[in-house]
């Protein structure tokens, strides 16, 4: 996968808008170091999801996240996260190899949950979600997304040796507190807006993920 630093002309864009948004959306990825935005809960155990025509469900990604802040406040997509999310939510960054294994082990909807037997674990091992295997990329913040298999994705920058900022350990090896920032939905402006991060939030925000 290679950054494509060519001039298009009118009539090749014309001919090639598909092509052309998924190749700004990979050259966004190789700028970024193959990070992402993604919406998020506030008690960092859920990530924003939708259920395409298919039944697949299917994590909603941001090249940016200023993008990512537009359409939080698409009218109908606000309405869908104050429902599942009430009226805080994150905006957080995960590298493409914390995203990758965040899918795998489906902990888009993780809980802490103790178990207390064989017996039990094998139940809740039989309950446990398939892992995700898309992430569709919004690159723009309006209707258009592009479609990523995460274990396509990882298998070709493992594959093509290609640099990615992965620092989601500190130099001991301990895990690092995700990136992210708190929106709240403001009663007089009836959008989500980004607030400062108190000590409180940022005591519940540790264990994002």
């Amino acid at each position: 996968m290679q950054k494509d630093k060519r001039k298009w002309t009118a009539e090749y864009i014309e001919g090639n808008v598909g092509r052309l948004t998924a190749q700004i959306v990979l050259n966004n990825l190789i700028d970024n170091g193959y990070k992402m935005w993604f919406i998020g809960n506030t008690d960092g155990n859920c990530l924003y999801t939708v259920e395409l025509s298919n039944n697949e469900r299917v994590v909603v990604g941001f090249t940016s996240q200023e993008i990512a802040s537009i359409y939080v406040n698409k009218p109908e997509v606000k309405k869908t996260l104050f429902k599942m999310f009430g009226d805080k939510i994150v905006l957080v960054e995960f590298s493409f190899p914390k995203i990758h294994k965040i899918m795998n082990s489906n902990h888009i909807h993780s809980q802490d949950i103790t178990v207390g037997s064989p017996m039990a674990q094998n139940i809740l091992d039989a309950f446990r979600p398939d892992p995700l295997e898309t992430i569709i990329l919004n690159p723009s913040g309006k209707a258009s997304f592009i479609p990523l298999n995460v274990d396509y994705m990882m298998d070709k920058i493992i594959s093509e040796d290609l640099f990615y900022d992965d620092d989601d350990e500190d130099e001991e090896g301990q895990q690092k507190s995700a990136v992210f920032e708190l929106y709240k939905l403001d009663k007089e402006t009836k959008r989500y807006e980004l607030k400062e991060i108190s000590d409180s939030d940022s005591s519940d925000e540790k264990d994002i993920m």
